[in-house]
């Protein structure tokens, strides 16, 4: 089969393996997979896979320039450049039915990108909004396929929020899109909030790579350093302020613990400050954003990861959690927070512990009983490993992507 993936942004960013994991998985079967990208991506830390299978020779970016004067102004030149095909041009501005996808000129510079029709079996697209786009590049003829949009997160919470068309966002593409998929049933049950007929859409967990995540007892050892670990988008979303805080609050019982916090954002600087204003900078470690071995490292030298996701402002939580289950498949207890997807991919007591979102003493009183208890690290881990072996081997959700694909495309050669 022949796949168009459209993507966000390219090479994509840790926290998007799962995405890189799919449209690997698909090449190692033998699928023809294009990128699209609106983005160009961290050209410094590229996933050793992009260049194992040269994945930037396939992308094609969609890219237009950020400041708004400066759209506007190529916006206009492009479009006389292209009045040749007035109709896609005329289409792409189409505010009615394409929301903001139409009215920021993201479609017109999709146009320009894209220079002749291509044909596709599969047009899957990896977020919400660009389900829209790859709705417009389908009625435009500049791709065509069965249309799938893949929903992650904040685009069936947040970003109806943000938009004047609230929940009548994504009306069309419910209405023209062939498929959907969703990485957990909280997901599913949003979709289907908004508007998303139940049969069209399909729960479609994320997937790891488990030859990536060497499986490792953990162990503590007398006088030892206890390593705590967090990985994320420095964002409200991510919670990590609650774990610095449950950290302060353990900090005196525990002088050898270490917390590590692997990710960027706008939320850097408060971060540190916030550590800083509670004793513990000494003890809490902002490592940045690091390429793929680096984080490998550090859930191989690490004892317990903290996710303690909230229902942001905007109200965005998370879908499931790339980081709980890469994790869990490394062998590591899991401390997160009972929010969106993340209950159904931590088997609470078992694998890890779940909190109360915001709730400091219940994270730091779980984070306590975890260390006194280090005796239940190794089995705590065998369980979630056991776990992501059994519900997200990158393998297995590769083949049963490639079964969806084939059923959508059979049904349709069938009418």
């Amino acid at each position: 089969m022949k796949v168009a993936f459209i993507v966000t942004r390219f090479p994509v960013l840790i926290s998007e393996r799962s995405i890189l994991n799919q449209i690997t998985g698909l090449i190692d079967r033998g699928h023809d997979v294009d990128i699209y990208a609106v983005h160009v991506g961290d050209q410094a830390r590229v996933h050793p896979d992009v260049i194992e299978y040269k994945l930037q020779q396939r992308t094609t970016y969609l890219k237009m320039p950020e400041n708004r004067a400066v759209r506007l102004l190529k916006g206009i030149g492009m479009f006389l450049l292209n009045l040749r095909n007035p109709a896609v041009i005329l289409r792409s501005l189409n505010v009615f039915r394409y929301g903001v996808q139409a009215s920021s000129l993201m479609l017109l510079y999709t146009v320009a990108a894209i220079k002749r029709p291509r044909v596709y079996d599969i047009i899957h697209c990896q977020f919400g909004p660009l389900g829209i786009r790859g709705m417009f590049l389908r009625d435009s003829g500049l791709l065509s396929g069965k249309l799938i949009t893949q929903f992650r997160g904040s685009d069936l919470n947040a970003y109806p929020r943000q938009r004047l068309a609230g929940s009548d966002v994504y009306r069309k593409l419910f209405e023209e899109g062939d498929l959907f998929l969703a990485l957990s049933s909280f997901l599913i049950e949003k979709a289907v909030e908004l508007g998303c007929p139940k049969h069209k859409i399909l729960k479609l967990p994320l997937g790891v790579d488990l030859s990536k995540f060497v499986f490792t007892e953990r162990r503590l050892e007398p006088d030892s350093e206890i390593r705590l670990l967090s990985i994320g988008r420095l964002l409200e979303v991510k919670g990590i302020e609650y774990a610095v805080r449950a950290v302060a609050k353990v900090s005196a019982r525990f002088p050898n613990l270490r917390y590590r916090v692997i990710g960027e954002g706008p939320l850097l600087e408060p971060l540190k400050t916030l550590a800083h204003e509670l004793g513990i900078s000494r003890r809490v470690e902002f490592l940045g954003g690091l390429i793929h071995d680096q984080v490998l490292r550090h859930y191989d030298e690490s004892h317990i990861l903290l996710h303690p996701g909230v229902v942001a402002q905007d109200g965005a939580e998370e879908g499931l959690g790339t980081v709980l289950v890469e994790a869990q498949a490394a062998g590591l207890p899991v401390i997160a927070s009972k929010v969106g997807g993340i209950p159904e991919c931590v088997r609470d007591g078992e694998s890890g512990h779940l909190v109360p979102q915001r709730d400091v003493d219940a994270l730091a009183s779980k984070l306590c009983d975890l260390i006194e208890h280090s005796e239940r690290w190794p089995e705590m881990g065998r369980i979630g490993r056991k776990n992501v072996e059994a519900h997200f081997d990158n393998r297995k959700l590769c083949d049963g992507l490639v079964e969806i694909y084939e059923n959508l495309c059979h049904l349709s050669s069938a009418k």
